[in-house]
C-alpha cells in the first residue's frame, strides 16, 4: 500500500478537528493509566455526591442511622430503654417544623460523611428551653478560636453564633477545629472512578455491538469508507436500531470477528472494581452493600452484619450520640441514645438459633429469649417443672 494511500486510511479512522468528537477516551485511559496523579477534575462534597459509588457508600449509612430510634435514656441503663416522659422526646421526634427525626438524622449522617462537620443550630426561648434543632448547611460555617480557647460558628452571611447555639459534630478528629471530610481523602480515588465511568460511556456511545473488522476487495474511496463507517455506526452502535443484528454484506465484503472484550477492558473493569472497593473502606461500607461480589456466603453475612455495626455504624451513632446529649442535656447521668438492636440482632435464623441456645443453657429466660427475636412477652410461657425421683408414684 502506498504512502498516499496509509495517510488517506489513517486520516479516515483518526478523528478530525471538525467532527465534533472529543477523544475522551485517550484522556481518561491517559490519567487512569498513571501517567498522572491527577485528572484534573475539581472534587467538591456536592459534586462527589454525583459519583454512583460515593452516592451508594453515604445513602447506605444515612439511611440506616436515620431508621434507628433514638431517644433519652439513663447513662448506665442495659439495653435501649428511653424516658418517653422526657421533655426532650418531643423534640428528637420533631426536632423542627419543616423536618422529621428520620430526615434529621440522615441530614447529619450526609454532613459528616461528605463534609467532616455537621453543626445544628439550637433555637431557645428567654427561658433556655430549646424548641427547635435547625441543621446549619456545613459549607456555609466556619469554626473560629479565640486566643483564649473560646468557640464560636462564622456564618457565611456574617452571622456569630456563640458556642452554646451550636452542636458542632465531627467526623475525623485530629488537632484542627473542624473535622477532616472523607471526599477530601478519596478526591482522587473519585476523579479515577469518574473518568473510568466516562470512558465506558463513551465506549458505549460509539462502539459497535458487533464488533470486527469489513474487508473489500480493492480499495475503496475515504469518503465511501467515512459514509459506511457512519451508517453502521448507525444502525448497529450503542443506540442502534439493529443493536446484536446479524449484519448481511454484498459487494464482496467480509467481515471478522473480533474479541468482544479485549485485555485493556478487562483491565479496565478490574480498575473499576478496585476504584470502587477503596472509596467503600473510606467510607468504611463493605462490599456486599454498594454490589461488588466479593465471595460472601449467605451463611456468614450474619457476621458480616455485626462487623458492620461495630466498625462503621457504632463509631458514628456513638458520636452523634454523645454530642447531641452534650448540648441538650445538663443531667451527666443521662443521654441520648440509638436503638441499634436490630443491626445487631442480624438475620432471623441466626437470632433463633443463638436465643433457643441460651434458653436451653439456663442463660436466658423464655421470655427473654423471645425478645432477643422480636417477638412479645407471653405469660403462658412457663419454665417447665423438672420432676425428681420421690415425685414419681
Amino acid at each position: 500500500m502506498s504512502s498516499n494511500k496509509q495517510n488517506s486510511w489513517f486520516n479516515w479512522i483518526s478523528p478530525s478537528k471538525t467532527d465534533g468528537i472529543s477523544n475522551n477516551r485517550t484522556i481518561a485511559l491517559q490519567y487512569v493509566g498513571g501517567k498522572s496523579s491527577r485528572t484534573g477534575e475539581t472534587i467538591t462534597p456536592e459534586s462527589a455526591l454525583q459519583n454512583p459509588t460515593v452516592f451508594a457508600c453515604v445513602s447506605f449509612l444515612a439511611q440506616t442511622i436515620a431508621q434507628l430510634p433514638w431517644g433519652v435514656s439513663q447513662h448506665d441503663a442495659v439495653g435501649f430503654n428511653p424516658i418517653t416522659d422526657h421533655s426532650l422526646q418531643a423534640l428528637l421526634n420533631r426536632p423542627n417544623k419543616a423536618m422529621g427525626q428520620y430526615e434529621f438524622k440522615h441530614a447529619i449522617v450526609v454532613d459528616l460523611l461528605t463534609y467532616g462537620n455537621c453543626y445544628i443550630l439550637k433555637v431557645i426561648t428567654s427561658s433556655g428551653k430549646v424548641i427547635e434543632l435547625i441543621p446549619l448547611r456545613a459549607d456555609q460555617m466556619t469554626p473560629v478560636l479565640s486566643a483564649s480557647g473560646k468557640r464560636s460558628y462564622r456564618h457565611e452571611d456574617g452571622t456569630l453564633y456563640p458556642d452554646e447555639r451550636i452542636i458542632h459534630i465531627r467526623d475525623f478528629i485530629g488537632a484542627s477545629i473542624d473535622g477532616l471530610s472523607k471526599v477530601k481523602q478519596c478526591a482522587n480515588l473519585v476523579a479515577i472512578d469518574n473518568a473510568i465511568d466516562n470512558t465506558l460511556a463513551d465506549y458505549f456511545r460509539n462502539g459497535t455491538a458487533i464488533s470486527g473488522v469489513v474487508s473489500y476487495p480493492g480499495d475503496l474511496p475515504p469518503e465511501v469508507k467515512k459514509a459506511f463507517a457512519q451508517g453502521w455506526v448507525e444502525k448497529f452502535g450503542g443506540a442502534g436500531s439493529s443493536r446484536g443484528s446479524i449484519a448481511v454484506l454484498d459487494g464482496g465484503a467480509t467481515f471478522t470477528q473480533v474479541e468482544s472484550q479485549s485485555p485493556a477492558d478487562a483491565d479496565m473493569m478490574a480498575l473499576k472494581t478496585q476504584t470502587m472497593t477503596r472509596i467503600a473502606a473510606i467510607f468504611r461500607v463493605p462490599a456486599y452493600a454498594i454490589e461488588i461480589a466479593d465471595g460472601s456466603k449467605y451463611d456468614n453475612l450474619s457476621q458480616r452484619q455485626s462487623g458492620f455495626y461495630r466498625d462503621s455504624i457504632a463509631p458514628l451513632t456513638k458520636n452523634i450520640q454523645q454530642k447531641m446529649s452534650e448540648g441538650l442535656l445538663d443531667d451527666l447521668s443521662l443521654e441520648i441514645e440509638f436503638d441499634s438492636s436490630e443491626i445487631v440482632k442480624g438475620d432471623m435464623q441466626t437470632a433463633t438459633k443463638v436465643a433457643v441456645e441460651a434458653v436451653g443453657a439456663g442463660l436466658l429466660t423464655i421470655n427473654e429469649g423471645r425478645d432477643l427475636i422480636g417477638y412479645a412477652e407471653s405469660s403462658e410461657l412457663k419454665p417447665k417443672e423438672v420432676k425428681g425421683p420421690t415425685d414419681e408414684k
